[in-house]
């Protein structure tokens, strides 16, 4: 009697590990209940959302300081989209925000359908 090489009885469990998922076709190829092959973990990477804003010269020069004060701090290059993050994170929301809006509105001077 011919004795199976380890390579070959190896062989021989992954393929009655692996069964047709229901498909005739033998490129379908599942794991079996049971098997120790796992399904890969789905992680959503954490990843930045892109906008389009529209930035006045006022606005300009603010960002323009945010990263002066940075740098003078020793932090080299901050981007644009670093600086506007920081203003996100940094501001007091409140009511000072509203006198701040109805600047903006002037200063855009488009008028807004109201709901």
């Amino acid at each position: 009697m011919a004795r199976k090489n380890p390579t070959h009885e190896l062989l021989s469990k992954l393929g009655q590990a692996m069964t047709p998922s229901g498909s005739k076709s033998e490129n379908h190829l599942i794991p079996a209940a049971g098997s120790l092959i796992k399904e890969p973990q789905k992680t959503t990477p954490v990843r930045a959302g892109k906008i389009t804003a529209t930035i006045y010269p006022a606005d300009w020069h603010r960002l323009d300081e945010i990263k002066d004060f940075f740098r003078s701090r020793g932090v080299r290059n901050l981007s644009d989209s670093e600086a506007l993050r920081l203003a996100c994170r940094g501001v007091n929301i409140d009511d000072q925000l509203m006198s701040y809006y109805e600047d903006m509105k002037q200063e855009d001077g488009r008028q807004k359908r109201s709901a």
